[in-house]
């Protein structure tokens, strides 16, 4: 996303500064609707958070992007994290099959 950011158009970074933050606010959800604590809330709190907001201002304001530059960033942050999540519970699945299976 940065190489389409930097040789195509600067609006290719908003998607930078979506996933950061979409993958921050998933942490601080979770926890806060488990009420406890997971791994990568302390990465999003000191680092997705700030770094984000920093990227969304940057970009924003160099591109002069309208709404739709900003809804084409959300959602490709929100498919690439649907991706990772839909390739994180197939990983899961196969490695409790093989467990299962060990466990014969």
């Amino acid at each position: 996303m940065l190489l389409l950011a930097g040789f195509v158009d600067v609006g290719f970074g908003l998607i930078v500064a979506y996933t950061p933050l979409l993958n921050a606010v998933v942490h601080i959800v979770a926890a806060a609707a488990l009420r406890r604590y997971n791994p990568g809330l302390w990465t999003a709190l000191l680092l997705f958070v700030p770094l984000g907001i920093w990227t969304f201002v940057v970009v924003a304001r160099a591109s002069g992007l309208g709404w739709a530059g900003h809804v084409i960033g959300l959602v490709a942050a929100v498919v690439a994290h649907g991706l990772i999540v839909a390739m994180v519970l197939r990983r899961r699945a196969r490695l409790t099959a093989t467990h299962t299976a060990a466990g014969r």
